[in-house]
C-alpha cells in the first residue's frame, strides 16, 4: 500500500476523528489558558440585554440589538441558571454539530469520505473560527447554525427541509451578517423545488437591498461609523461628526456624509471598503482567498464529478467552469454547495467553500474585536 493510499485511509477512519477530537479539546485548552473566557467588550451588550430581558425590559432586544436578538435569547437560559458562562459549553457542543454537519457537505461534493473528514477537523482546528468559541459573541453561534442551515438545506431528496426552514430566522437575527447565508439558501431552496416564478428572485435581490438601506439600524455600531468616515470600525475620520445627527438608517447616514463632504468622497470611502475585503493587512481573510482561487484556476481540464449519493461512486466528465468557481471562492458560501456539481473539481470547491465560511465569520468582527 503507498504512503498516499495509507494517508487516505488513515483520514477516512475512526483513529482520525477521535485524533481530530482530542486536537480539538486541546487547542480549546490552550485558547483558554491564554485568553480565557471572554464577557466584556461586546458581550458586556448581549449578557446585559438577556438580563434586562428577564427583569422584564425588552428596549435593548427589540431596539437596539434587534440583528443579535437570538443571541440575547441564547443567552437567556444561562442567566437563568446563575451563570453565563455555561454558554460556552452550549457552544462547543454547536462547534462540534457544524464540523459534522460540514463533514457531510463534503462527502457529498467529493464522494470522499476522506476529504470530508478532513473538512471537519480543519473546521475544528481553525483558529479562525475557534478563537471565538470561549467568547460570549454572537459569532460561535452564527458560525456553526450557519454551516448546519447550508447542509440541511442542500440534502438531496425531494422533500423539502423542514429543519432549514426552522433554522433560517435564527441565523438571520444571530447577527446581521446572518442575511449572507439566509438569502442563498432561500434562493436555492426557492429554485430547487420551483416554488416561485423566476422574476421573483431578481425582484427579491432588488427588494432585500432597497430594504436594507431603510430599516432602522443601531446608531452606535452601523449608523456613526458612516458619518464619521470609517473605513475599518473603530477609526474614524471625522470623529463627532455625527453628533447632531439622529438619523437610525443606512440611507440617511449615507446622505448626511454627502451633505458633509460631498459625493465624491462618500464614493471614494465606498471603494476603500470595498478593497479592504482583499488588503493583504487582512491575513485571516484575503490570503486564504488568493490561494483557492489558485487552485480553481490551475483545475484539470478532465475533471470528474461525484453525482449526489450514498456512495458517491457515479462520475461523469465535466469541463472547466472557472466563473462558477470563482462565485464559490468569492460569493457567499451557498455558491458552492449550490454550484458543487458544476464547479469540477469538487475537492477544490469543498476547500473554497471551508474557506467562504471562515471568512463570512472573521471579516466584520476582527473589526471589532
Amino acid at each position: 500500500m503507498s504512503a498516499r493510499s495509507s494517508l487516505t485511509t488513515f483520514l477516512g477512519s475512526r483513529g482520525f476523528v477521535a485524533v481530530a477530537l482530542v486536537a480539538h479539546f486541546l487547542f480549546l485548552f490552550a485558547l483558554y489558558r491564554t485568553q480565557g473566557i471572554i464577557t466584556d467588550l461586546e458581550a458586556e451588550k448581549y449578557i446585559g440585554a438577556a438580563a434586562d430581558l428577564l427583569h422584564g425590559n425588552s428596549h435593548d432586544l427589540l431596539h437596539r440589538y434587534p440583528g443579535y436578538g437570538m443571541y440575547v435569547l441564547f443567552l437567556v437560559p444561562f442567566t437563568v441558571l446563575g451563570d453565563v458562562r455555561l454558554a460556552i459549553t452550549a457552544q462547543i457542543l454547536l462547534g462540534l454539530w457544524a464540523a459534522w454537519a460540514l463533514r457531510s457537505l463534503v462527502l457529498r461534493l467529493t464522494g470522499s469520505k476522506a476529504w470530508a473528514q478532513l473538512g471537519g477537523a480543519l473546521l475544528l482546528l481553525s483558529y479562525v473560527v475557534q478563537s471565538w468559541t470561549l467568547t460570549l459573541f454572537s459569532e460561535p453561534l452564527i458560525s456553526a447554525l450557519g454551516i448546519v442551515l447550508i447542509e440541511r438545506a442542500t440534502r438531496p431528496g425531494g422533500r423539502f427541509p423542514l429543519t432549514a426552514l426552522l433554522l433560517m430566522p435564527v441565523v438571520l437575527f444571530a447577527r446581521p451578517i446572518g442575511i449572507l447565508f439566509v438569502a442563498p439558501v432561500a434562493a436555492y431552496l426557492l429554485l430547487r423545488h420551483r416554488t416561485a416564478p423566476g422574476w421573483v428572485l431578481p425582484a427579491g435581490a432588488i427588494a432585500l437591498f432597497v430594504l436594507q438601506l431603510f430599516l432602522p439600524m443601531d446608531r452606535e455600531t452601523v449608523i456613526v461609523p458612516i458619518v464619521q468616515g470609517e473605513v475599518v470600525y473603530g477609526f474614524p475620520q471625522w470623529l463627532g461628526a455625527a453628533e447632531n445627527f439622529d438619523g437610525r438608517t443606512i440611507a440617511g447616514a449615507q446622505m448626511e456624509l454627502i451633505q458633509q463632504h460631498g459625493i465624491w468622497v462618500a464614493c471614494k470611502l465606498a471603494v476603500q471598503k470595498a478593497f479592504t475585503f482583499f488588503h493583504l493587512t487582512r491575513p485571516f481573510f484575503s490570503n486564504p482567498i488568493y490561494l483557492f482561487a489558485a487552485i480553481g484556476l490551475f483545475k484539470p481540464r478532465g475533471g470528474t464529478e461525484p453525482r449526489a449519493g450514498r456512495a458517491g461512486t457515479t462520475r461523469r466528465r465535466i469541463r472547466p467552469h472557472l466563473p462558477r468557481m470563482a462565485r464559490a471562492l468569492h460569493g457567499p458560501g451557498m455558491a458552492a454547495a449550490a454550484d458543487a456539481r458544476h464547479a469540477g473539481r469538487a475537492s477544490g470547491t469543498a476547500l473554497a467553500y471551508l474557506n467562504e465560511i471562515s471568512g463570512a465569520f472573521s471579516v466584520p468582527s476582527c473589526a471589532s474585536k
